[in-house]
This record gives C-alpha cells, structure tokens and sequence, in this order.
C-alpha cells in the first residue's frame, strides 16, 4: 500500500481509460456538431418574430459578439467537446512519458 503523499497509477488501466476519454469526446464532438447544426437552423428560422419584440429578443439572445449569448453558449459547448476530444490522448501520452522517466532513474539507482 502506498503512503498518503505518494501517488500509484496503473499505467495500463490509465493508457486503456484514457484511450476511452478520446474515444468518447470524438463521438461528443460528433454529435454536437449534428445538434449545432439543428440549433443554428433553428435560430436562422427566427422562431421569436420579427416585430419589436421579436427584434429586442433576438438582439439580446444573439448578439453580434460570437462569446455572448446563446452563441456564446454554442461556442463554449463546441470548445468542451474538442478539448474533451484532445485530452484522451495526451493523458496517454503523459503517463508513457510517466513510465519512461520511472524505468530510466529505476535504471540509474541499479548498480553496474
């Protein structure tokens, strides 16, 4: 058993849950891009009207800033997906990089 400051990571159990995170922000990058498409059809359809109403609402649900509103929401879920997506591998990659650097000084603390 490891002691409370200490850390143990199985780096087979990281690498395969890991691989899994890429996997599953691929597919979320996926089927947002699907969803996106529905909601900026939706919004292009301009379901609120085009009285003054209609006009104040959608000047403040989507303003012309593209990180304001509900395009900021858009944006900001797109960005999520795809850093979701990106993170799988470069856990994989940190806990090789991990791996390497415990056998290298394992191997220098070994007498010739």
């Amino acid at each position: 058993m490891t002691k409370p400051e200490m850390t143990f990571v199985n780096p087979a159990v990281a690498v395969e849950a890991a691989g899994r995170l890429g996997s599953i922000g691929a597919e979320l990058v996926n089927r947002w891009a699907e969803l996106e498409g529905r909601i900026t059809a939706l919004h292009a359809a301009s379901p609120w009207g085009g009285d003054e109403v209609g006009t104040m609402f959608s000047e403040n649900y989507l303003p012309p800033e593209e990180d304001k509103g509900a395009s900021g929401v858009v944006k900001g879920i797109g960005s999520l997906a795809n850093a979701l997506k990106e993170l799988g591998p470069q856990v994989i990659l940190a806990v090789q990089g991990s791996v390497a650097t415990d056998e290298e000084a394992g191997n220098s603390m070994r007498p010739a």
